[in-house]
């Protein structure tokens, strides 16, 4: 026979780290944060446990009951730290317009979970599409205000799944509509042609300049040129996906770089940049080393001549960076801005009048066929061979 469990009036809470934990039935249940300068648990906390008792004693098998009185931002903590999120960037933006800083508070730092409901997030759903920049422009489109949406209902139905909210209050913050006409309209990406590009390249740093050329070539997405690494670059053999999928470099006259991170990596698809002579004239002399093949540090800047990316020297660049520095180009030869996702749509223009539809689509690492023609590389094969013609 298992140990008998403690007596309900025999529990009480205790310091785990920085969280005040009771254990019944086997299970430590998290009830906040443990003051650590009092040695004791915080009002919220203690006020948390006394109500989850009272829920025992109805019934001893129940789980976590909602606890208005905990703060928003405690629940957004926990879900940050539980649920790592590709877009992390987006999320810490997302946190700072519901909480602000100790300089300057948020709408919502001091709101409880039990005073957060449609309402408020409505409301601030509809903050978010009236907030303007310096210019007087709405300061995000509808992505943006949708996105950080969900993120505040993904917490929500994380907090439910381990019984902390009521999944009626997670219901009707899933009620909640999209931004629509309020916010920023999405900006129709126009491809941008050669010739503006070749005026701005001698204005970039040298690394910058080395991208740009390559997402001509490749027709890649910023972020998949700037993670590339020398030693991910396979000059010859076959190179083999995640999946297992085989793709013969020497039979295509291209080299390759399977890619870790992508877009499409939530998916069984692979992404694969393929480099053709073009582009392999331009790499060669970068794959004598390791690392990465952009680093900012190797940006020279030279007054008035070169626009560099970022104050801060970082290990890589970002795509924020790269769209950075050719604004300032663009702005400095007094020339219409353009940005680096126009060459990917002008790439997908050309090589579609070159190769057709399907063929562009896999170029540009977009899934086509289904999972069979995946998994036997058609699509991949497929882009080697427009990458041999184009790049």
């Amino acid at each position: 026979m298992g140990r008998k469990a403690k007596p309900l009036h025999q529990l009480q809470l205790q310091s785990h780290g920085s969280r005040a934990v009771c254990y019944w039935r086997s299970i430590e249940w998290d009830f906040g944060h443990w003051d650590a300068e009092k040695d004791a648990p915080t009002p919220e906390a203690s006020l948390r446990f006394r109500q989850q008792l009272a829920a025992w004693q109805l019934n001893p098998a129940a789980g976590f009951v909602e606890s208005g009185n905990r703060f928003l931002i405690e629940l957004w903590n926990d879900w940050v730290a539980a649920v790592p999120s590709k877009r992390p960037g987006d999320v810490r933006r997302c946190s700072l317009l519901l909480f602000g800083t100790s300089c300057k508070p948020g709408p919502y730092l001091r709101t409880t979970v039990g005073e957060f409901g449609k309402p408020q997030l409505a409301e601030w759903r509809d903050g978010l599409c009236k907030l303007r920049n310096a210019k007087g422009e709405p300061r995000f489109g509808r992505f943006m205000v949708n996105l950080y949406v969900g993120f505040v209902q993904q917490c929500f139905a994380w907090a439910e799944e381990r019984g902390t909210v009521s999944e009626e209050r997670v219901a009707s913050l899933l009620r909640v509509k999209k931004a629509g006409d309020q916010a920023k309209a999405p900006v129709k990406r126009r491809g941008v042609v050669w010739e503006r590009i070749e005026a701005t390249l001698p204005h970039l740093t040298a690394p910058l300049q080395l991208a740009v050329q390559l997402l001509w070539l490749t027709g890649a997405r910023p972020s998949e040129v700037l993670q590339l690494r020398a030693e991910s670059i396979q000059r010859k053999g076959t190179i083999v996906t995640e999946s297992g999928t085989p793709v013969d470099l020497d039979k295509h006259g291209v080299w390759g770089a399977a890619l870790d991170t992508h877009k499409t990596d939530g998916t069984d698809y692979d992404r694969v940049l393929f480099f053709g002579p073009k582009a392999q004239l331009l790499l060669a002399p970068l794959l004598d080393r390791s690392g990465p093949l952009f680093k900012p540090a190797e940006g020279v800047r030279l007054k008035d001549k070169i626009v560099g990316a970022a104050h801060k020297r970082n290990d890589v660049y970002d795509a924020r960076a790269l769209a950075r520095a050719i604004r300032r180009v663009c702005a400095r030869l007094d020339q219409l801005p353009w940005s680096p996702y126009q060459i990917r749509h002008r790439v997908f223009r050309l090589v579609q009048t070159e190769h057709g539809r399907d063929a562009a689509r896999v170029f540009g690492g977009h899934c086509v066929g289904g999972a069979t023609e995946n998994y036997a590389g058609s699509d991949l094969n497929t882009a080697a061979r427009v990458a041999a013609a184009w790049g």
